[in-house]
C-alpha cells in the first residue's frame, strides 16, 4: 500500500463543511484533519466488529439448522417409541 503523509481536500461544498463541523463537535476535536482521522479509526473498529458479528451469526445459523434437524428426529423417535409402547401395552392387556 502506498504511504500517505498528508491529505488536502479542495472545493468543499457547504454540506461538506457542515458535516465536518458536526464531526468536529461530536469527537470534540476542533482541527478538521484530526477529527476526520478519529472518525476513520472509529469506522475501522466498527467494520471489524460488524465483520466478526456477521461471522458469528453465520455460525449460529448453521448450529440452529443442526439443532432443528436433531429436534425433528427426536420428535419422530418419541412418536415411534409411544407407538411401540402403546402396542406393547395392548398385548399385555389381551
Amino acid at each position: 500500500m502506498k504511504k500517505i503523509n498528508n491529505i488536502l481536500i479542495r472545493s468543499l461544498s457547504d454540506s461538506d463543511r457542515e458535516d465536518l463541523l458536526y464531526l468536529m463537535d461530536q469527537v470534540k476535536l476542533y482541527q478538521a484533519s484530526k477529527a476526520v482521522m478519529q472518525a476513520v479509526h472509529a469506522f475501522r473498529r466498527n467494520t471489524q466488529v460488524i465483520r466478526k458479528q456477521a461471522e458469528r451469526i453465520r455460525d449460529l445459523e448453521c448450529q440452529n439448522q443442526i439443532l432443528r434437524r436433531n429436534s425433528e428426529q427426536i420428535v419422530k423417535s418419541v412418536g415411534k417409541i409411544k407407538d411401540v409402547l402403546s402396542k406393547g401395552g395392548d398385548k399385555d392387556d389381551a
